[in-house]
């Protein structure tokens, strides 16, 4: 008999505090009484966040046993819009949640921008004690070198993996932002070489200054994310370096086309 899935927590939460950390991104404070439930903190941990549609003050959430089916099922004018984002810090009670702003052009940002305090979201996450397994990519197992790169979609996992690293691991980390004014303070303990790429500068792209690392020797590990085209060049280049399978996560968060938040 093949072991039970582990349930999902399928949970509302509210905004306490909506705070605009650089020009180009906001922090929004979540919680609640069942916001616990939706995982277990740390590091690339991702959930589901359930915007409503126009018209709805609140979301409708699907039933938490076999949720997807369940949100595939409600009728479109009905069924929450739903985006995947990353976990970027969790207290009790209470989550933070970085979104990216541009605009009205999707509808995380656009609902991102107005969150006010008392607003209501839904949350979809891995449940409690399950360690948040099947939402946590990043894996590094033993290696004390790693590579770490990333555009400003990646940025909230990223930081969230800094700042859980400890003294003993050397990390190049590479970020691309759209302007120097988005470049984050973080708050580490790893040894951290981070290069931050402006995308208004004139400075190499995140693909050609991934490229100028030299990695050598068996106990690398990379973690990359972003726009899926870049993530593909570069798991492509690190993949001839040794980096891939156990030894490399590779996520695309956005295509060029349009879709994400």
């Amino acid at each position: 008999m093949s072991a039970e899935a582990p349930k999902s927590a399928v949970v509302y939460a509210r905004v306490l505090a909506n705070s605009r950390i650089t020009p180009n991104m906001a922090r929004i404070t979540l919680g609640g009484p069942e916001v616990a439930a939706v995982g277990c903190g740390g590091f690339d941990q991702r959930i589901k966040l359930l915007f409503g549609r126009p018209g709805q003050l609140v979301p409708r959430l699907p039933a938490a046993a076999n949720w997807y089916q369940s949100w595939l099922d409600t009728p479109e004018e009905e069924r929450a819009v739903m985006r995947t984002y990353t976990i970027r810090a969790h207290r009790p009670g209470e989550i933070d949640v970085d979104f990216v702003l541009h605009g009205d052009h999707g509808p995380a940002s656009a609902w991102a921008l107005r969150a006010a305090e008392g607003d209501v979201i839904g949350i979809i996450g891995s449940g409690v004690g399950q360690a948040g397994a099947a939402a946590i990519e990043y894996r590094p197992g033993g290696a004390r070198r790693q590579l770490i790169a990333g555009d400003e979609t990646a940025l909230p996992a990223i930081s969230a993996i800094l700042e859980a690293l400890p003294g003993d691991v050397r990390v190049r980390a590479f970020v691309e932002v759209p302007t120097e004014a988005d470049i984050q303070e973080l708050d580490l303990r790893c040894q951290a070489d981070i290069t931050w790429l402006p995308r208004s500068g004139a400075g190499p792209s995140l693909l050609e200054a991934v490229r100028a690392v030299e990695i050598e020797g068996e106990d690398w590990y990379a973690w990359v994310a972003g726009e899926t085209g870049a993530v593909r060049d570069l798991r492509r280049h690190l993949r001839e370096r040794g980096c891939d399978g156990d030894r490399g996560y590779f996520g695309g968060y956005w295509r060029h086309d349009g879709q994400g938040g």
